[in-house]
């Protein structure tokens, strides 16, 4: 999805493919959940990227910024 590449890094987050093959999505889920400490590592990534950066006052913050740079001039 379009905003993805501007945070999600593959390996990190979880992983990303240009494969519409559903064996490829198959060996990347089994990859997943057959490492639990990889899956336990990406799942709090995943929880602080989502806390540091989409929680709803802290994007407010950021929206009203970009607002007030733009009114600004």
């Amino acid at each position: 999805v379009g905003g993805l590449v501007d945070f999600f890094e593959n390996g990190v987050h979880g992983f990303i493919t240009d494969s519409y093959d559903a064996d490829e999505f198959g060996q990347l889920l089994e990859q997943t959940i057959s490492n639990f400490e990889q899956m336990r590592t990406m799942a709090e990534n995943n929880y602080h990227l989502a806390h540091e950066r989409f929680l709803a006052s802290k994007v407010a913050v950021r929206m009203n910024k970009i607002f007030n740079d733009t009114i600004s001039g």
